[in-house]
C-alpha cells in the first residue's frame, strides 16, 4: 500500500495540524524566524549543532521549513535523516549515506557515483569530491538527524547497532580517521584526511538532552553548538496564525486564537482571557487548533474565522481529536493503536505495516483513513513501509484511553468478583432472596464491612476553627467516609459589582449582577476536598474508575483526574450506600459556604498577603497538590475552599447570573450543557482567581484535569438533624 502522509498545504488549509511543515510549506511557516536565523548561524560556525526542545514546539518543521530554505540559499545540500533503529541488516550509518543518494538524485546534482562497500565517512573524503548544483553551485551537505532521541527509547532494543553508531557518528563529527583506514594506510592516500566539507545536526526532545551528553567522551564537540527551541511568544504565536492566512482570519481574532491556545496550555483551562504578552504558546497545539477552527469553517460554508467558530474547550482538543478519529472505526483498531504504537511508558514506537494487517488484522482501508485524520503516518523504509503515531502530543491520549480501558477491565473483573460474593450471601442469607437484587445486597456487604457503618452518623469532636463558633462534625460511617460540616441556612448577596470594561463569554464568565440568594434550609458540606483515600473506597467497590495521582501521590491530598461525571457517579454511590442524599454543591451553596458569612473578597477579609495561611495557590504550592487540611479553616469550618485544587459544582456553565436562581439550587436549565462549574481556584492559580466570588468552568463530559477535584453536599433532614 502507497500512502501519503504528509498534509497538502496551501491557501485554503494553510496549518499542518499534528503534521510538520516541509520546505515546499515554507512560505506558511511563520513565527520561527529568529530560531532559524540563529540555527543557520550556529551551523555555520561549527561542525555539529545540537538542537532540542520539549516535544510539540516544532523541531521538525523548523528544520525543515525554517532552516532548509535558509541553507539552500547559502549552497548548502540539507540531507534530512530519521534513523529505522530496527534495522540488524547493516550498520545504521548506511541509512545515512542512502539518504545522501536519493538527495543527490532528487536535485539532479553532479557528483561521483559511490563504489560498492565504500563508507560515508570515506566518501566525504575523497580529495576529489565536489557536489554541483544544476546552476554550477559548489554544495556541502549538511546531514540533519531529526527525533535522536529514538537511538535511546528504541534503540533500546537494537543496542548493538547503537553502540556501532556511536563510534561512526563520532568519526564524522570529530573527523577522526576510522578504525577500518588506520588499518589499512594505503587506501587513506586519495583521501583529504584533514577536509570536513560537510556539517551534522542532531534534533531531540530536550529531556534526553543528559542521555546525547553523555556522547561526550565520544564526541566533545556535542557540547559546543546548542540551541534550545522554546515555545512561541504570544507575538510569535500570532504571526503563526495571521501571517500566513490574513485572508482567512482578521487580527484581533488571530489575538484571541493565541489566547485561547495559551491558556490551553497554560493549565488545560481555557476560561480565562490571557495576557498575550505574557503567555507562552505550544507550536503543535496552536497548529492543530488552527486547523481544527479552519475544518469547521469549511464544513459550515464559511469564507473566515469568525468568534462562533473559537466557541468550544482548549483542553479538550487533542482528546476530542483522537478520541473523533477513532470512535468509528472497530475495536481491533483502538487496541492496535494503544497496544503497538507507544510503550507502556508512552513512547511512540513503528510498526511494520505487514505486521498490522497480518498480525492486528487492521485494514488497508482503515490505515489510510487513520492516515487522512493525522493520526497516524506510513513511511517508506528500505523496501517496506511502517506505521506510527504522527506526533508526541497523541502519546498522552493515546495512553490515558489505554490505560483507561484496562481500568475498566480490571473494574468489570472486579464487580464480577464481588457478584459471586454477593450471590453466596444470597444462598447463605435467605435462598428466596431474588438475583436482581445482587447489587444492593453487595453495596450493603461493602457499607457495612468495609466501610464500619453505624445505625447512625458518627459524631466528631474536633476543636472549633473560630473562638466562640459552634461546628458540628459528623460521618455517616467510620472508615471512608467524607466529614461533613453542618452549614446553616442565611442569605448572602452573591457576585461582585461588574466592572464595565469587562465582557462575559465562553472564556471568561461573569460574576455579575449582583442578586441576594436565600439558602432557607441547613445542609452538610465536606469539610475537605474528597482525598484519593476516600476515592479509592468507591474504586475498591468496583463502583469509581481509578483516579490518576499526576505522580504527585494520592492518600489524604484531594483526589485529581476526576471528571465532573465522576464526581457524580462518587456521590450517587456514597448515596446508595449511606441511605443519604449526597450530591455536588450547587455554585450558590459553594459561595455561601467560602463565604461563610462574609461580604469581603476572602471569608477572612480583603488582604490576600494573608492567603497563605489558608491555601495553596500559585505562589505556595510548588506546583502540586498538599494534603488536605494542613490550612486554617474558614468561620464555618470548612478547610481548603480556597486553592489546592478547584471544585466542581453541579451548575451547568452561564456565562453572567442573569436569570440565576435565588433560592440556592443548581443552575442546570439553559447555558452549555457540556461545560460544568468549577469553584475556588487550585494549585496553579494566582490570588484573583481564589475569591469567594470567582468563576471559572471546564467540560463536562468525562475530561480530567490536574487542578480540578470536588467535594461533597449532604442534605440535612427537616428540622436541621443529623442523627
Amino acid at each position: 500500500m502507497t500512502t501519503v502522509a504528509e498534509i497538502a498545504i496551501d491557501e485554503q488549509n494553510p496549518w499542518p495540524g499534528l503534521g510538520s511543515f516541509d520546505e515546499g510549506a515554507a512560505r506558511y511557516f511563520n513565527g520561527r524566524q529568529t530560531e532559524s536565523a540563529e540555527l543557520r548561524r550556529l551551523l555555520l560556525d561549527t561542525p555539529l549543532t545540537v538542537l532540542f526542545g520539549a516535544s510539540g514546539l516544532g523541531k521538525t518543521s523548523l528544520v525543515q521549513a525554517g532552516l532548509f530554505p535558509l541553507l539552500r540559499k547559502q549552497h548548502y545540500l540539507p540531507v534530512y535523516v530519521r534513523l529505522d533503529l530496527s534495522d540488524r541488516a547493516a550498520p545504521l550509518i548506511e541509512q545515512v549515506k542512502l539518504a545522501l543518494q536519493a538527495q543527490i538524485k532528487a536535485k539532479d546534482i553532479d557528483a561521483p557515483a559511490m563504489s560498492d562497500g565504500e563508507s560515508l565517512w570515506v566518501y566525504l573524503h575523497r580529495s576529489e569530491l565536489e557536489l554541483w548544483s544544476r546552476q554550477n553551485q559548489l554544495l556541502t551537505p549538511v546531514f540533519v538527524f531529526d527525533q535522536f532521541e529514538e537511538v535511546f527509547t528504541l534503540g533500546a532494543e537494537n543496542r548493538a547497532a547503537v553502540a556501532r553508531l556511536r563510534i561512526d557518528l563520532a568519526d564524522l563529527v570529530e573527523n577522526r580517521l576510522p578504525a577500518a583506514q588506520a588499518e589499512n594506510v594505503e587506501s587513506a592516500h586519495d583521501l583529504s584526511l584533514d577536509s570536513q566539507r560537510y556539517k551534522v545536526v542532531l534534533s531531540f526532545r530536550e529531556d534526553f538532552l543528559p542521555a546525547v551528553e553523555g556522547l561526550r567522551r565520544e564526541m566533545p564537540s556535542i557540547l559546543r553548538s546548542r540551541l534550545r527551541l522554546l515555545p512561541m511568544s504570544a507575538e510569535q504565536a500570532f504571526e503563526a496564525v495571521y501571517s500566513t492566512a490574513p485572508h482567512l482570519v482578521d487580527a484581533e481574532l488571530a489575538r484571541k486564537i493565541v489566547n485561547f491556545v495559551a491558556a490551553a496550555r497554560q493549565d488545560g483551562r481555557a476560561t480565562e482571557t490571557v495576557d498575550a504578552t505574557a503567555e507562552s504558546v505550544e507550536p503543535a497545539l496552536l497548529s492543530l487548533v488552527c486547523r481544527g477552527l479552519n475544518e469547521k469553517r469549511k464544513a459550515q460554508g464559511k469564507s473566515t474565522f469568525d468568534l462562533a467558530l473559537l466557541a468550544g474547550s482548549g483542553e479538550a482538543i487533542i482528546s476530542d481529536y483522537y478520541a473523533n478519529s477513532v470512535d468509528d472505526l472497530p475495536e481491533r483498531v483502538q487496541r492496535f493503536i494503544e497496544n503497538e504504537l507507544i510503550t507502556e511508558r508512552g513512547f511512540r514506537k513503528p510498526c511494520d505495516i505487514d505486521d498490522a494487517r497480518t498480525v492486528h488484522g487492521v485494514t488497508d482501508q482503515e490505515l489510510r483513513l487513520l492516515v487522512d485524520r493525522r493520526v497516524l503516518r506510513i513511511e517508506a523504509q528500505r523496501g517496506t513501509e511502517r506505521v506510527e503515531l504522527t506526533h508526541d502530543l497523541l502519546t498522552r491520549v493515546v495512553r490515558e484511553h489505554r490505560d483507561l480501558q484496562r481500568e475498566r477491565a480490571r473494574i468489570r473483573r472486579q464487580r464480577r468478583r464481588y457478584r459471586n460474593i454477593a450471590v453466596i450471601a444470597v444462598v447463605v442469607a435467605a435462598v428466596g432472596v431474588a438475583w436482581l437484587k445482587q447489587d444492593a445486597l453487595l453495596d450493603r456487604y461493602f457499607w457495612y464491612r468495609d466501610m464500619r457503618a453505624p445505625l447512625l452518623p458518627v459524631r466528631i469532636e474536633k476543636v472549633a476553627p473560630q473562638p466562640g463558633s459552634s461546628v458540628k462534625l459528623f460521618a455517616d460511617c467510620r472508615q471512608g467516609c467524607p466529614e461533613m460540616v453542618a452549614i446553616p441556612a442565611g442569605k448572602f448577596i452573591m457576585g461582585i459589582v461588574a466592572a464595565p470594561d469587562i465582557a462575559c463569554d465562553a472564556l471568561r464568565p461573569c460574576e455579575s449582577p449582583l442578586h441576594e440568594v436565600t439558602i432557607d434550609h441547613p445542609f452538610a458540606v465536606s469539610r475537605t476536598e474528597v482525598t484519593f483515600d476516600q476515592w479509592n473506597m468507591c474504586v475498591k467497590a468496583g463502583a469509581c474508575l481509578e483516579a490518576n495521582d499526576f505522580t504527585w501521590g494520592g492518600s489524604d491530598r484531594p483526589v485529581i483526574g476526576v471528571g465532573w461525571p465522576a464526581a457524580i457517579a462518587y456521590t450517587k454511590w456514597l448515596s446508595r450506600l449511606s441511605g443519604k442524599n449526597y450530591r455536588l454543591l450547587s455554585e450558590s451553596e459553594w459561595e455561601y459556604a467560602a463565604r461563610a458569612g462574609s461580604n469581603s473578597p476572602y471569608s477572612f477579609g480583603d488582604n490576600d498577603l494573608q492567603l497563605e495561611q489558608y491555601a495553596w495557590f500559585k505562589d505556595n504550592s510548588g506546583g502540586q497538590t498538599h494534603p488536605v487540611g494542613q490550612k486554617q479553616a474558614n468561620p464555618f469550618g470548612l478547610l481548603d475552599m480556597y486553592g489546592n485544587v478547584a471544585e466542581w459544582v453541579e451548575d451547568t456553565f452561564h456565562a453572567d447570573y442573569q436569570g440565576a436562581p435565588t433560592d440556592g439550587t443548581a443552575w442546570v436549565t439553559g447555558g452549555d450543557k457540556w461545560r460544568r462549574m468549577v469553584r475556588g481556584g487550585s494549585w496553579s492559580d494566582s490570588p484573583e482567581s481564589l475569591r469567594s466570588a470567582s468563576r471559572n468552568a471546564g467540560t463536562g463530559d468525562g475530561r480530567t484535569y490536574d487542578h480540578v477535584g470536588f467535594r461533597v453536599a449532604r442534605d440535612i433532614a427537616t428540622g436541621g438533624s443529623l442523627f
